[in-house]
């Protein structure tokens, strides 16, 4: 006896026949039911007698993966997958989009009908993965066409570039940057465009600094982006311009430059005249070796908008004739030419001599008295000016250079600054205009007696 073992599991292993596989045991086992392989029978028959059923071509006319598991009794997506890959499905059913229980089912021989129709493209664009949303309303074709079946997307990219005028109801046709390239896209509606948006809120942002007088009017189209939508980029500025809302509506100088002045369209004749402007572009015209600037030059400025410039050419030249330059220029004529220049840039003579330095501080000082005499009249608080009212009406000046004369100017004691201590609401534009000393914050400006 085995040790460890009874003897009645002795003689049960002993008396133990082994079973044998009889031919009719192993027919029975081939013919074990193939599931997935009667489906796609079925499958093959539903989708063609839909189809000659059909009132209308369309993506109505085809089954989607939802209804055919709804049809077929005890059919799951799992099994009707598994039937598509059988035959007599395989190589002749797909699905428009793979995963996708709303993608309609067809024979490859439909291909063609099924790209072209306007409801199913709707439905890829609305497709929750590789379509529109409200993070991304906007999608390159490249990236719909890549949720359709691989059969499919050639026929689509044939197709779809050639007829976007052809779109249905709620979708758009716009072109959209990729890797630095404007490429053709879709826009679901239900969704606004972020460019759209930052046009609209510049827009709106733009008639509220034309309502707060000239010290805010015309803007600096840098400062306008960041007081609508601040940290945005140049690039998101220049996609904006493309709107037709900003496009319609705004005129910047010059088209494309982030430190061009701007207004609203209908004040294209306060633009070309503006004091900003022409230090604008006398600023830009000037060199090191050359800082006077001929009036035929300054006429015709490189890259200013068509409409502002021969408005511009006649406000200049009305300025000089009437010695209505702004405060900080000036004009001379020499044979028989007019140039203009920048006070600051002129070295004058005295006893003792006059450096080029001392010369820019005088210029920046009478010009900065002028600018603070006018707004003191308009300003909210007796003796004070802000420096948002301040920096627009200096315009000819970089930020650095306005706070390093600014800083000289506090320390000879002619002008103190203070703070704001909570006597009015700061809008984004103060906060945006101030300077900042030994980590104290400076808005406001008065002139000592």
């Amino acid at each position: 006896m085995e040790q460890g073992k009874s003897l009645t599991q002795v003689l049960e292993t002993v008396t133990q026949v082994p079973k044998t596989v009889t031919p009719a045991r192993r027919a029975a086992r081939t013919r074990k039911r193939d599931i997935a392989g009667e489906l796609s029978v079925d499958l093959l028959a539903a989708l063609e007698n839909h189809r000659r059923a059909a009132p209308s071509p369309g993506a109505a006319a085809f089954l989607t993966l939802a209804q055919v598991v709804e049809l077929c009794p005890g059919a799951t997506a799992v099994l009707v997958a598994a039937a598509m890959r059988k035959t007599p499905c395989r190589g002749s059913v797909i699905a428009g989009i793979p995963g996708d229980p709303d993608s309609p089912l067809l024979l490859v021989s439909e291909a063609e009908q099924l790209v072209r129709d306007g409801a199913f493209l709707l439905r890829l664009v609305r497709h929750p993965v590789r379509g529109c949303s409200a993070a991304t309303p906007v999608q390159p074709l490249t990236v719909l066409w890549s949720g359709l079946h691989a059969s499919l997307r050639r026929s689509a990219a044939d197709y779809w570039p050639r007829h976007l005028q052809q779109l249905p109801a709620g979708l758009q046709a716009v072109m959209v940057r990729v890797r630095a390239r404007s490429v053709p896209g879709i826009h679901d509606q239900r969704y606004p465009r972020a460019e759209v948006v930052l046009a609209e809120r510049m827009v709106g942002m733009l008639e509220r600094l034309k309502s707060q007088g000239e010290s805010f009017y015309p803007c600096i189209l840098q400062r306008l982006a960041e007081l609508a939508s601040p940290g945005i980029s140049a690039a998101e500025v220049e996609t904006a311009a493309a709107v037709e809302t900003m496009k319609s509506r705004l005129v910047t100088a010059f088209p494309g430059m982030m430190d061009s002045p701007v207004t609203l369209k209908e004040d294209l004749r306060r633009l070309a005249s503006s004091n900003q402007l022409l230090n604008f572009v006398v600023s830009r015209s000037v060199t090191a070796d050359n800082q006077g600037v001929v009036l035929s030059k300054l006429e015709a400025a490189k890259g200013l908008h068509p409409e502002v410039q021969p408005l511009f050419s006649a406000s200049v030249r009305q300025m000089i004739s009437g010695n209505g330059l702004p405060a900080g220029l000036g004009a001379i004529r020499l044979a028989k030419k007019w140039y203009v220049f920048r006070l600051r840039d002129v070295v004058a003579w005295s006893a003792g001599g006059v450096t080029a330095a001392e010369s820019s501080a005088g210029g920046f000082s009478q010009s900065f008295d002028v600018a603070f005499d006018r707004l003191s009249a308009q300003s909210r608080l007796p003796g004070c000016v802000s420096l948002a009212d301040l920096r627009p009406a200096m315009i000819g000046y970089s930020r650095e250079e306005f706070d390093a004369e600014l800083i000289r100017l506090r320390r000879t004691g002619r002008y103190s600054l203070s703070v704001v201590e909570g006597r009015y609401p700061l809008t984004d534009l103060d906060r945006q205009a101030c300077l900042t000393i030994d980590n104290t914050v400076y808005l406001l400006v008065r002139r000592r007696s």
